[in-house]
């Protein structure tokens, strides 16, 4: 059995397979931020919290 890649897909995209804004993640958090009440921090930002927690 073999896997033949589709092309040149996105993985994060809208339903008609165009791309999000690069603010869409950040626009996403911000409002869960904001709804839950919890510290601010962005993508990018987890990215550094999760690195350093993985490493056990």
């Amino acid at each position: 059995m073999s896997f033949e890649p589709p092309g040149n897909q996105l993985i994060f995209c809208r339903a008609d397979g165009t791309a999000l804004r690069l603010a869409y993640p950040n626009d996403k958090l911000d409002a869960i931020i904001e709804q839950h009440g919890f510290h601010p921090i962005n993508i990018h930002g987890h990215q550094h919290t999760h690195a350093p927690l993985g490493q056990n």
